[in-house]
């Protein structure tokens, strides 16, 4: 018997998506806006049909039919219909390792024909794995008892052959920047230069040129916060990195002009839902 002798190619995979959290087919009538959210995990939203607004971090959107953009970790999005038809969006939320040096452009990407038929084949597979919690079979979230056999593996595959598609695409459509985006990146920039002061709501409004009621809306629009809320959780976090520097919380409370140590603890439990001593022993288990 002849033994062959073949090289192996190794496949160094560029991403893996590792879990799913939820998966949505909807249709969305006029007049419909989803209010936002953020969470720690990416997400994807591929229109269908009709016209969808999207507003990310500080961009907005425009999708039709055929679009589709990639929501990174951490990062503020609200939805909303465009126009007086319906929408039919595909939301897919999903853990993902991705390989260094290569990401997502912060714009909207034209899924093309083939990979059109893979969101079909994505939803006729969805419909078999997840129980359907509408009585019009919309979106799906719980796994159904009896499954396919590797239906879960089938989702998984189809979802990386899509964003491997995405990443390959060339030429992306990079958002148009609106006025309201603008006021947006201007007040943030103050924000982060004036991070040891104690701000108000009307020096941050003065410094984008625009009023205390505009300013709200933006920051509603685009974070789901007021810009006070914001600029305190600024605050919150940038302290984090000085504890973990070894600074006290008395030096802290007065590097970031907050009035006393003890305001200052009171203010990060609230926004962190522990206090600074606890959140610093976390960080650094060998600390008591």
């Amino acid at each position: 018997m002849y033994n062959c002798s073949f090289d192996k190619f190794l496949v160094d995979p560029i991403i893996n998506v590792t879990g799913l959290y939820t998966f949505f087919y909807q249709t969305l009538e006029p007049g419909y806006s989803f209010p936002g959210e953020e969470h720690n995990f990416y997400e994807i939203n591929y229109v269908v049909s009709g016209n969808l607004g999207l507003a990310c971090g500080s961009r907005e959107f425009e999708m039709s039919a055929g679009h589709a953009y990639i929501i990174k970790p951490d990062v503020f999005h609200r939805s909303w219909v465009l126009g007086t038809n319906d929408v039919k969006v595909v939301v897919i939320s999903f853990d993902l390792d991705i390989k260094d040096g290569i990401d997502f452009e912060d714009s909207i990407y034209t899924i093309d024909s083939i990979g059109a038929d893979l969101f079909e084949i994505l939803i006729k597979e969805s419909k078999n794995f997840f129980l359907s919690t509408n009585s019009k079979e919309e979106f799906f979230l719980t796994q159904i008892e009896r499954v396919p056999l590797g239906g879960a593996q089938i989702i998984k595959i189809i979802l990386e052959a899509i964003l491997i598609l995405m990443l390959r695409e060339s030429n992306p459509i990079v958002p148009v920047s609106t006025f309201r985006s603008q006021v947006y990146f201007k007040a943030i920039e103050y924000m982060n230069e004036n991070i040891t002061e104690s701000l108000t709501l009307e020096q941050i409004a003065g410094s984008c040129g625009v009023s205390k009621s505009l300013l709200a809306k933006v920051f509603q629009k685009y974070v789901g916060v007021g810009a006070m809320y914001y600029f305190t959780d600024m605050k919150i976090k940038h302290s984090k990195k000085l504890l973990l520097q070894g600074y006290t919380m008395s030096q802290i409370a007065e590097m970031l002009s907050f009035s006393s140590q003890n305001y200052y603890s009171a203010v990060f439990k609230k926004f962190a839902g522990i206090s600074p001593i606890t959140y610093k022993q976390s960080m650094n288990p060998h600390l008591k």
